[in-house]
């Protein structure tokens, strides 16, 4: 596991993305807003330059907050703690595409910031399923750094897999593999390090 950095050299702008359809079950989905509001936590403590959106998706696509809604940390984890387990289809594409349009500058995105996305999932899309790589090309296109965390992909099936591993940055680390939504407690810091890695170096 990565030790993650006591300061980042940049400022991030960082959008998490967490799939809330059918597969994904109230519990795993109460552990992934708890990962989300710890990550969070963690990343505000680094730096308070850092700011956060995150959205939910199952076949539509719900933004709880967007850039510089909130700019102090007890609002951005009562906001986290608040989002509500709505199950449904899988439209990942449409789940990228709409964090693409809020690293632009008119939701509070800044073009001095490193933009960074977050998706956390455990299948493969199934509504506009076409789409989902073009989506994610297009914000790896843009500068940004997708990181993905692929639950239970072992059981998710070879297309799921390849699909989530396509969705991420190229290199090796940007796809995290755990095996259990339980696992995704500690692994904080293997996303953090990826961050500033990415501040330091500037390869999405």
């Amino acid at each position: 596991m990565y030790i993650f950095f006591v300061a980042c050299p940049s400022s991030f702008d960082i959008a998490i993305v967490i799939d809330s359809s059918e597969s994904i079950g109230l519990q795993n989905f109460e552990r992934i807003r708890n990962f989300s509001s710890s990550l969070v936590e963690k990343l505000y403590s680094i730096s308070r330059n850092n700011r956060f959106a995150l959205m939910t998706f199952n076949s539509e696509v719900k933004v709880a907050f967007s850039f510089g809604r909130f700019t102090d940390l007890l609002g951005l984890t009562n906001s986290i703690r608040g989002v509500r387990y709505r199950p449904g289809d899988t439209n990942t594409a449409l789940a990228l595409r709409t964090a693409h349009g809020l690293l632009q500058n008119d939701y509070g995105a800044r073009r001095s910031a490193k933009n960074v996305v977050i998706l956390i999932t455990d299948e493969a899309s199934n509504i506009n399923a076409t789409e989902t790589i073009p989506a994610a090309r297009e914000l790896k296109d843009a500068g940004t750094r997708v990181i993905a965390l692929g639950i239970a992909l072992d059981t998710a099936g070879v297309s799921a897999a390849q699909e989530i591993k396509d969705i991420a940055s190229a290199d090796d680390k940007a796809l995290i593999k755990l095996n259990s939504y339980g696992a995704l407690k500690g692994r904080e810091s293997d996303v953090i390090n990826q961050i500033c890695e990415f501040g330091e170096n500037g390869r999405n």
